[in-house]
């Protein structure tokens, strides 16, 4: 089995390469829909917010239902196609099931995504933060793609840098909402966000009502990795220190790996991660 995958690992990043992630519409997907976009008027946050869904091919010749896939910073084409490309190759190959994928299109990314406590100075944080995001996600956005499409209750949450601090404090808030977190290279640091590294302690001993997965990785070059790879480190063994019942990770460690390349080198694995025991 992890012949198979590795091969498949090499398959899609020579693939990935050799078109550049440049535009997943120039190779139509095998499984999937090409995305289409869609925007909510403003409510919980004050401004209108954009997301693409994509959906199984044959979505509309069955009555299955389907694991979501949320991918934060969904208007970042090297994201967007690398989380399209990978989710269709594997579904082709049995590695994973049929998912529903939803890009969600950032306004202001350190908005967006940090907690209150670490943009509490910024310009509008009382009305935009990583909190209340997570609010109109889990209040507005979710029930509004359960009320259109045939979801499952198995939603994994993937971010990038600031999004994946996102997703870690989203953990914090409600253990129970995402199933998965996948968070390449999480801009996470000890002093800034020693507040989140304390709940992620409390909420590791708390009862969290389902089985969640968390993935997450760092490189070592570049300053982003330097200034955040100390933290992800600290993560690991606090995570060790804490162990619950309900709570499976894996940390990838990436030397070598700049910032923005950790993406290429977790995702595959992270699918392996949070699909392994899929029946």
């Amino acid at each position: 089995a992890k012949k198979k995958m590795r091969t498949l690992f090499l398959k899609i990043i020579f693939t990935c390469l050799a078109f550049g992630f440049t535009c997943v519409n120039a190779q139509e997907l095998m499984y999937y829909q090409q995305p289409r976009d869609y925007e909510m008027p403003p409510k919980m946050i004050p401004t209108i917010r954009k997301y693409w869904v994509s959906l199984p091919k044959d979505y509309n010749e069955t009555t299955d239902r389907y694991p979501v896939i949320f991918l934060f910073d969904g208007d970042e084409q090297f994201l967007r196609n690398l989380i399209l490309f990978d989710t269709d190759q594997l579904t082709q190959y049995g590695e994973i099931p049929p998912c529903i994928i939803v890009g969600i299109i950032q306004r202001n990314r350190a908005l967006d995504f940090g907690p209150l406590y670490a943009v509490r100075s910024n310009p509008n944080s009382s009305k935009v933060n990583g909190d209340k995001f997570f609010d109109f996600l889990k209040e507005e956005l979710w029930p509004e793609l359960k009320k259109n499409y045939r979801t499952q209750d198995f939603k994994i949450g993937i971010g990038h840098s600031l999004g994946g601090l996102f997703l870690l404090n989203s953990f914090t808030k409600d253990p129970g909402f995402f199933n998965g977190i996948v968070a390449f290279s999480p801009a996470l640091q000890m002093n800034r966000d020693s507040t989140l590294f304390s709940n992620v302690q409390k909420t590791l001993h708390s009862n969290l009502g389902k089985q969640t997965f968390f993935c997450w990785s760092s490189g070592t070059d570049g300053i982003n990795e330097v200034t955040f790879r100390p933290a992800s480190k600290v993560l690991a063994k606090l995570l060790a220190d804490n162990p619950n019942p309900g709570w499976r990770y894996k940390y990838g460690d990436l030397p070598g790996k700049y910032h923005n390349s950790t993406p290429l080198y977790t995702m595959l694995d992270a699918f392996g991660f949070l699909f392994g025991d899929w029946d």
